[in-house]
């Protein structure tokens, strides 16, 4: 199955795409509407928890060594190391062609946390996800347009007084969250995949709703479309409000919807939603970790390299786990970190012209139980187990054994990001 697709995220042009499911080879590549070869035009690799097409990387990298985990850094500034993938293994091979980094210093990549927080609804960190994006990609539009105005007098631009570019928009993010349980499916996600609805007649409604294809206003399906005439989208939003304004508007907005529409619920209790991002069903909830990286591939200090971008976020929760004393690896056929042939965090990755969202979900401490067969098949994985970091301690068997908190776990996770991308983290007031 391959599902190819365009993100609705802006008033802005979205660039051709491709979108990749598990398992997949690339699909079909849309015909690019810039200048450079159609290999290195901004696509969409939706691959949340799937297989690269390119596989040649997913075994380059093996773990780093095994450390304890360090004290986190308390300084709004966290200066990390330069190397970028690779180093940790001395890999020649995976040196010479890089990653999605480059081990050029000087970036700067701002972090906000909710962690504090505890579990927070998935809703809420889709929202900070889209207007970040959405703000970015606004940004880029408009830098475009007055570079054409500059240079190209046949262009008839209408002056904006409120068109002054905000720097604020136009930097790299990465948020840290915590999710109440939920279930969400990619764009080409297949609704077999959760066996809960297997030979359940009173269920036929949920997996109409739940279709890939379908777009109704009953779809249980998290998207905005602000190019929509349709009366029921959001208006465009006034750029002049704040970020966190902007979010308030996006789940104002959602939980409205919902309150008429609400979304497919599974025996569990948690909601599921089909949402802007390739792969197939994937689990969040208390006791994961996940970061939504929002960075731009397309300048100095980072390749336009998907895949390599999908191995460097692999890399940070393997160093990640290395400092608890647990060994984890890459799978040469399967996208994410496995520990004794058990997937403990899953990866995935949709792109807009060059700016990554989703990223990485590291089980912690997390109710196993949500990942039960007569529930789902995660990531449209039968034959594979899931598990945690607390059970790959020995927390199971030993209950002398403390896993760390998920924040506790979010800051380790931090620095070795920071050293895998070879960036400057700034931390910024904490996501209320």
């Amino acid at each position: 199955m391959v599902s190819v697709a365009l993100l609705p995220l802006t008033g802005g042009r979205v660039p051709s795409g491709r979108c990749v499911g598990d398992n997949d080879e690339i699909g079909q590549r849309y015909k690019p509407r810039c200048d450079h070869d159609s290999d290195k035009a901004s696509h969409l690799l939706d691959n949340d928890d799937g297989d690269v097409a390119t596989t040649s990387w997913a075994s380059k990298l093996s773990s780093s060594s095994t450390t304890t985990p360090s004290s986190p850094r308390s300084r709004p500034r966290i200066p990390v190391g330069a190397d970028a993938e690779g180093a940790a293994t001395g890999d020649d091979s995976t040196r010479e062609r890089g990653g999605a980094c480059d081990r050029r210093r000087g970036a700067a990549v701002h972090v906000r946390s909710a962690l504090s927080n505890g579990p927070v609804s998935y809703e809420n960190g889709w929202a900070w996800q889209q207007v970040l994006l959405g703000r970015r990609l606004e940004c880029m539009r408009r830098r475009t347009q007055r570079r054409r105005r500059d240079f190209d007098v046949d262009v008839d631009v209408i002056d904006d007084p409120d068109d002054d570019l905000d720097d604020d928009d136009d930097r790299d993010w990465l948020l840290l969250f915590e999710h109440e349980p939920t279930y969400t499916l990619g764009r080409g996600a297949s609704v077999d995949h959760l066996t809960f609805l297997d030979d359940d007649a009173s269920r036929d409604d949920d997996r109409r709703r739940l279709r890939r294809d379908y777009r109704g206003i009953d779809a249980s399906r998290l998207q905005v479309d602000r190019r929509s005439n349709d009366d029921d989208s959001p208006p465009p939003l006034d750029r002049r409000i704040g970020v966190e304004d902007e979010v308030d508007i996006v789940l104002t907005e959602r939980r409205r919807r919902a309150a008429v529409r609400p979304p497919v619920i599974a025996p569990n209790g948690a909601p599921v939603h089909r949402v802007e991002r390739g792969g197939e069903v994937t689990f969040h909830g208390p006791g994961q970790l996940v970061l939504y990286p929002l960075l731009s591939l397309d300048g100095d200090v980072r390749r336009r390299d998907l895949h390599g971008y999908l191995r460097s976020m692999e890399e940070v929760a393997i160093r990640a786990l290395s400092r608890y004393g647990v060994h984890s690896y890459r799978d040469p056929d399967r996208t994410g970190v496995w520990v004794d042939g058990s997937k403990i965090a899953a990866v995935g990755v949709s792109c807009s012209r060059w700016i990554t969202a989703h990223g990485l979900a590291l089980n912690v401490d997390v109710d196993l139980r949500y990942f039960d067969a007569d529930v789902v098949r995660p990531c449209g994985i039968g034959d594979r187990g899931v598990t945690s970091l607390s059970r790959a301690m020995g927390g199971d068997e030993d209950y002398s054994v403390k896993c760390p908190t998920v924040e506790e776990v979010g800051r380790v996770a931090l620095e070795c990001f920071g050293e895998v991308f070879g960036v400057d983290l700034i931390q910024e007031e904490g996501i209320r």
